[in-house]
């Protein structure tokens, strides 16, 4: 489902402090555009680099200071402080947004505000540190998250699923190699006597995709590369993905499977699309527009003559969707119908990218959103066409 944030401004009665905060969707946990309310009464000059997060087992306790109608000055310094929160935030420099929120926070823990501010940065963080492998780091941010704004009750949901996910996959049967570990009911034999051709299929993809991405996650610090295999209905309820979803990347690869003897060709495709997340998130960081998120993926699935037969048949005489619209993450839009087309179209706009501005100009677009460069932007400095046209000329090459 695609969403827009919703900014609430609350104003702090007789002092005048304000803040701006981000209000999730009722039916998402996915992190929502940031947009700042800039304070130009007062410029806060400390270095933001010496600013550090305050781990959970680390947090001072909080002290609850009276309002005095003459800290004025002092309100004003931290709703500038509280902006700039918001600011990196937006810029997914979580830590550092912490720590600012934090310092507000932890002076005035009235202002609901800055503690929804700093549950919102302590989650941002906690998602982005699962989609490392680190669970265990991930939960302690995201039980401080919850302790700091308990009404958020979408976010004590997730930490419910992380946990009841991590006790059953607990009592699952392991198998690791130096770079991947595989996870599976041992009572599914079909997968038992198979996942050495599971193993096969993921150590040749890794090499694959570390030339290709000149990034080797493992050797770079990444602990191993988890992938569980499950029923159908195991894997709903560790995602929360509806029956279109083939497969999904959280940290964890999970692949659901009926049977994997039957099921080769399948998998084979999806283990790789899956695997491709792992490096996208690795060289590119979370703020990659779904469109060149999922559409590369596809791209590096394998065999792709097959897919563009499909996704061309998808989009015949059906309306194209913009790249705007396309560029919130993909998995997360509720009719099916629609991704299975917006899947298609991200597909075929990079394979046309891919056969007319080369590979540099795609990796150059992913690589630039990990300094929060728009693709845009990483586009036309690569290759001296906005990518506005290049989508135009794509558009123009569909059949009616």
């Amino acid at each position: 489902m695609r969403f827009v944030a919703v900014l609430v401004l609350v104003v702090v009665a007789l002092i005048g402090g304000a803040g701006l905060w981000n209000q999730l969707h009722d039916e998402e946990l996915s992190p929502l555009p940031v947009e700042a309310q800039r304070s130009t009464s007062v410029e806060d000059s400390r270095d933001e680099s010496k600013r550090v997060a305050v781990e959970p087992s680390a947090a001072p306790k909080k002290v609850v200071a009276e309002p005095q109608s003459d800290d004025y000055e002092r309100t004003q310094e931290l709703s500038a402080i509280n902006d700039r929160g918001i600011a990196r935030l937006g810029e997914g420099k979580n830590r550092l947004a912490i720590a600012l929120f934090e310092e507000c926070y932890l002076e005035r823990p009235d202002i609901e505000a800055y503690g929804f501010n700093l549950s919102e940065g302590l989650y941002r963080l906690a998602s982005d540190i699962a989609q490392s492998g680190e669970a265990t780091e991930a939960e302690a941010l995201l039980v401080r998250a919850i302790e700091i704004a308990p009404g958020r009750k979408k976010l004590s949901k997730l930490l419910a699923r992380w946990r009841k996910t991590a006790e059953e996959e607990g009592e699952l049967w392991q198998y690791e190699t130096d770079h991947f570990e595989l996870v599976f009911d041992s009572e599914r034999t079909d997968i038992l006597f198979g996942a050495q051709d599971v193993l096969d299929v993921l150590e040749e993809g890794y090499l694959e995709f570390r030339a290709l991405f000149a990034h080797d996650p493992i050797a770079s610090g990444r602990q191993r590369i988890r992938v569980v295999l499950s029923s159908r209905s195991d894997f709903q309820r560790a995602t929360g993905l509806g029956e279109w979803a083939g497969g999904a990347y959280d940290g964890t690869i999970r692949l659901p499977l009926r049977d994997l003897d039957e099921q080769r060709a399948s998998w084979t495709r999806i283990l790789r699309h899956e695997l491709g997340h792992v490096w996208i998130r690795e060289v590119a960081g979370r703020n990659v527009p779904g469109w060149l998120n999922e559409g590369f993926c596809q791209w590096l699935e394998g065999e792709r003559a097959p897919l563009i037969e499909h996704a061309e048949r998808a989009l015949q005489g059906q309306k194209l969707f913009s790249l705007a619209e396309l560029t919130g993450s993909l998995i997360h839009w509720s009719d099916a119908s629609e991704v299975g087309r917006a899947y298609a179209q991200a597909f075929l706009f990079l394979e046309s990218l891919m056969k007319t501005y080369g590979m540099n100009a795609v990796l150059a677009m992913a690589k630039g959103c990990q300094e929060n460069i728009d693709p845009a932007v990483s586009f036309e400095r690569e290759t001296l066409v906005s990518l506005s046209v290049a989508f135009d000329d794509f558009v123009g090459t569909l059949a009616k």
